[in-house]
């Protein structure tokens, strides 16, 4: 029997070795090793809706989903990706310890940012004027009120659009 329990036991611990050499670094969850200012946590897949606010009226509503990554290394670069085509599909930027983002659009360059409300890791509403001739006529609005996953998405700098 102890011949047995010492097979078994160096069996063990050769496993337990090759699983300890074999662990993917890149599952190591790098926000415990995060320093810099304390942001919200907004990264992940969400739901929500995109609509036109045009005198305290909302237009055109459609569902939309959004992936938002956060970067590892400097979690006040996000990126957001939306469900959308052309404007407001890929946004790039910051966001601060209060909740304030403010992206560009890579379609058109103009920015979103959260100006009615800061972002939290329960909402996010994003916003961009629209303008003609210098006047508002209305904002274009990406309403994100359901998070999908709690554990979001990280991005090294090689996913960040700016």
């Amino acid at each position: 029997m102890k011949r047995r329990d010492s097979v078994l036991a160096a069996g063990l611990a050769a496993v337990l070795a090759l699983t300890a050499a074999c662990e993917d670094p890149y599952e190591v969850d790098s926000r415990d090793s995060y320093s810099g200012p304390a942001v919200p946590d907004v990264a992940g897949e969400w739901k929500g809706c995109h609509y036109i606010r045009r005198g305290g009226r909302n237009v055109g509503q459609t569902s939309v989903t959004a992936t938002i990554f956060q970067n590892e290394a400097d979690r006040t670069r996000v990126t957001v990706v939306t469900s959308l085509h052309g404007m407001g599909q890929f946004l790039s930027g910051t966001i601060d310890a209060s909740g304030f983002m403010f992206l560009i659009d890579l379609f058109d360059g103009e920015d979103w940012t959260t100006h009615y409300r800061n972002a939290t890791p329960d909402f996010i509403e994003i916003d961009d004027y629209l303008m003609v001739n210098n006047v508002i006529t209305g904002v274009n609005v990406v309403y994100l009120n359901e998070r999908l996953t709690s554990a979001g998405p990280r991005h090294s700098d090689r996913l960040s659009f700016y």
